[in-house]
């Protein structure tokens, strides 16, 4: 058996439970795998020229890159022939469709447009026209994208006689030994964004009072999976910051802000900015408050 060891915890292959929740970590994490300058489009139904209706995962449109790509998550007990190379076929076969390409262009527009933060990443890559941008793009070929729990050499020797481009990507999931679930756990997966050339470009300053969690990752203060922490009746308590800017507390409870994250330990009301703290990759120690301020720039 395979095992993660991190300041000498085991860690463990975690089983998914069902596609449906291997889908909803990948997402989670989609800027991760993809790059900072994405956005990520919810299933919509495509269809081939002879109607034939087929509905991906998702859609991701890199803004920076000007590609985009379809995402196709699986789990590797499934056929792989009769199942997933079923599926990807259909995608290709429907992005032939001039009306599918024009219900793809119009779903990211809805899905950008009265969004600020989306509108930010398209302002910072120097994009005016957006639309014409997000049509342009979608003209062209994309990746198809098949995200799968574990290797399937299968899958490799199927997918390379396909007639179009596709990337393969093992997304695995590792969960401390001594607590069960995902309270505690490692993803490990291939990103298709190099590090050393991902640079994640400041978003216009928020206006004072209005900063959240999700304004620190966009400003580089902090990252998606960071962990924050407080102390409460003498006991230590730990968080984890996820990529759409909620928090994940130690029992798997998710929330939407640092003070719902407080008062869910102490069961009264707090600002939790003055509560959390965050131990940056220096060692130094910050409020969450004092994070807030320094992207206001006080």
């Amino acid at each position: 058996m395979e095992i993660l060891l991190k300041d000498g915890v085991k860690y463990l292959p975690y089983k998914y439970k069902d596609e449906n929740e291997l889908e909803k970590v990948v997402f989670e994490h989609y800027k991760d795998i993809f790059g900072e300058n994405t956005i990520l489009l919810p299933k919509q139904t495509i269809r081939t020229l002879s109607g034939i209706g087929t509905v991906p995962d998702a859609f991701v449109l890199s803004i920076n890159q000007k590609r985009w790509f379809i995402i196709e998550v699986e789990l590797s007990e499934h056929p792989i022939y009769h199942h997933i190379v079923t599926q990807i076929t259909k995608f290709h076969n429907a992005i032939e469709n001039p009306s599918t390409q024009k219900s793809i262009v119009k779903a990211f527009y809805g899905n950008v447009k009265n969004d600020p933060l989306k509108n930010a990443l398209f302002q910072i890559n120097g994009i005016t026209e957006m639309y014409k941008f997000i049509s342009e793009t979608v003209e062209s070929k994309p990746d198809i994208v098949i995200l799968i729990d574990k290797k399937v050499s299968e899958l490799n020797d199927v997918c390379n006689v396909l007639p179009f481009n596709y990337r393969i990507i093992v997304f695995r999931t590792f969960y401390r030994e001594t607590i069960e679930g995902l309270c505690d756990h490692i993803h490990l997966f291939e990103s298709l964004v190099p590090v050393a050339k991902e640079i994640k470009p400041p978003l216009p300053t928020p206006s004072p009072g209005r900063v959240e969690i999700v304004d620190l990752i966009n400003g580089g203060l902090i990252s998606s999976g960071d962990k924050i922490y407080r102390y409460y009746k003498g006991k230590r308590y730990e968080a984890e910051i996820l990529n759409d800017g909620r928090i994940r507390l130690e029992d798997g409870r998710i929330v939407s802000s640092l003070s719902k994250a407080a008062t869910h330990i102490s069961g009264k009301s707090e600002n939790g900015w003055i509560i959390w703290k965050y131990r940056d990759k220096n060692g130094k120690e910050w409020l969450m408050d004092e994070l807030r301020k320094k992207l206001q720039g006080g």
